[in-house]
């Protein structure tokens, strides 16, 4: 009977580190059934010859979460090869909920066309599964929405009441199919937690075999020291470590430092591994910019707080992702329904068109939008290819 799909000739690059080889590949009822010299016929057939033949690319570090509920054709990842994400990164997911009018300015990509009415992980993994997505997911248990759901709006350290919450969620999600647990510790809803708390929650991750991806808790001035934190971390709690877009923001020698940091821990045994961007820029949320305490209360408290010139001045006291590199020229708006003239231009190029400091016109337009804060993105030009290429050039 002949094969349902044979692709002849091509390059084959199989994901183990084998050295690539030229090959045939046999396909059957959606299988694999053969790789090598294939005789014989089947039922389609490619010509690969000059072309190179992998499987399906693990996109280790993704946010598309509440993307893949609004539109789960999932084009942009099918068309780079992309057949499996890893989503829940950062601290940033769609679960587990507690109020969902807090968490939703914790959800890359929220606009509110699919309604957040689950609490629990299971639940969202069952409205995933209910959209059919065109990619394989695994989703991480988030952070921020840990601390959100048992802490709300809160820059302290959990207290032994929040932790056990905190530990409760995390192990729910862990036993409904998580794949592991992610800390975003440079943002505003987990700037609080310890280093302690953090060993706590991944001790349970390690009971049983999980990952700890962690966006550590600076990328400008003292981000080397960051890595070490996370380091110290995974070899306290003995948990698989992995750093989220090792290269900080600092500079190429805070980058090589990281790496240096990383292959020390290698070398003593520490099971640690790293991803990086592969764009020269990473990509947030306009309001970022705002401390956990000035987003209570809905829209038209956190407006009358950023129109309240005292407490803006204690606002912009905030060290936030945006504003520690104090490079405005660096930060640019993203295409945006409320503020379209000001679409792919810098925060300093906008503060010059309105005749403001770029932090002032920035929470002016936050204070504008302030009834959906997720939808303003921004991008932050912050790497060189110099870095990605030692990088991605690292075992």
């Amino acid at each position: 009977m002949p094969l349902d799909l044979l692709i002849r000739g091509g390059t084959v690059i199989d994901g183990t580190g084998a050295p690539p080889r030229r090959a045939d590949i046999g396909v059957e009822n959606g299988r694999i059934a053969a790789v090598g010299r294939i005789d014989g016929e089947a039922k389609t057939e490619i010509n690969a010859a000059g072309l190179n033949v992998t499987p399906g690319f693990i996109d280790i570090h993704s946010h598309s979460d509440y993307t893949l509920l609004v539109d789960p054709r999932a084009v942009s990842a099918l068309a780079q090869g992309v057949t499996l994400e890893v989503i829940g990164n950062c601290g940033f997911g769609c679960g587990p909920i507690r109020d969902p009018a807090l968490a939703a300015g914790n959800i890359y990509g929220f606009n509110g066309s699919v309604p957040l009415v689950w609490h629990r992980l299971s639940e969202y993994f069952d409205r995933l599964a209910a959209a059919q997505p065109a990619v394989n997911v695994l989703s991480l248990v988030p952070n921020g929405q840990l601390r959100l759901s048992a802490l709300g709006l809160s820059d302290r350290p959990a207290d032994p009441d929040g932790l056990k919450k905190m530990t409760r969620l995390l192990c729910e999600g862990l036993e409904e199919g998580a794949f592991g647990y992610s800390t975003g510790l440079e943002y505003a809803p987990e700037m609080g937690a310890t280093e302690e708390e953090i060993s706590c929650l991944c001790r349970e991750v390690a009971r049983v075999g999980a990952i700890y991806a962690t966006h550590t808790r600076k990328r400008d001035a003292g981000a080397v020291e960051a890595v070490a934190e996370a380091l110290r971390t995974g070899e306290r709690a003995q948990v698989r470590l992995q750093i989220s877009h090792l290269i900080p923001r600092s500079g190429l020698d805070d980058g090589r430092r990281a790496i240096e940091l990383v292959d020390a821990a290698r070398a003593r045994g520490q099971d640690v591994a790293f991803d990086m961007h592969t764009r020269l820029y990473g990509t947030t949320f306009l309001a970022s910019l705002l401390p956990p305490w000035a987003r209570e209360g809905g829209g038209d408290a956190i407006a009358a707080r950023l129109a309240d010139s005292e407490t803006r001045e204690r606002i912009k006291a905030f060290t936030s992702i945006l504003s520690a590199g104090g490079d405005w020229e660096r930060v640019v708006l993203l295409d945006n329904p409320r503020f379209p003239e000001y679409a792919r231009r810098s925060l300093a190029e906008i503060g010059r068109l309105r005749g403001q400091h770029p932090h002032d016109a920035a929470l002016d337009m936050l204070r504008q939008g302030a009834d959906l804060l997720s939808q303003p993105m921004v991008i932050i030009h912050c790497h060189t290819e110099e870095q990605q290429r030692e990088c991605f050039a690292h075992p």
